[in-house]
């Protein structure tokens, strides 16, 4: 009991034109849609970026360095214990930053009962430019 090879052959017909026609068509249909989710994404991401473009650039405009307050005023005030009264007084910071100082005004100190007082003086670091 060998096998044998058939040799009668069965033709199928398929209908590829058909076939084909319908990947097309869909196809064609799902690039037009990815075409079109491209267009709007993009649309939506330079919109999101030029909103937030002229968000950064009001935000700079208003926090930068120049604009922020570098001069710190001080009020009067008196220490009641030792009755000590100092007079208001200003602090000019670098542009740099808040930790060193560039000008100090120092108040003047009276001492109330003895009569003791104090002259304010100013003193100005010299501004070092790297």
């Amino acid at each position: 009991a060998q096998y044998k090879k058939n040799k009668d052959k069965h033709l199928i017909p398929l209908p590829l034109d058909m076939l084909y026609l319908f990947f097309n068509h869909n196809i064609n249909s799902f690039l037009r849609k990815v075409d079109n989710v491209r267009d709007k994404s993009l649309v939506f991401v330079t919109e999101f970026y030029n909103e937030a473009r002229v968000k950064l650039h009001d935000y700079n405009a208003e926090n930068s360095l120049t604009k922020q307050q570098r001069t710190f005023q001080i009020p009067g005030y008196t220490i009641p214990v030792v009755n000590i009264e100092t007079s208001p007084f200003t602090v000019e910071m670098l542009p740099f930053g808040y930790v060193i100082p560039k000008v100090i005004s120092t108040p003047n100190f009276t001492i109330l009962d003895s009569g003791f007082f104090v002259p304010s003086y100013t003193l100005a670091l010299p501004f070092l430019e790297l």
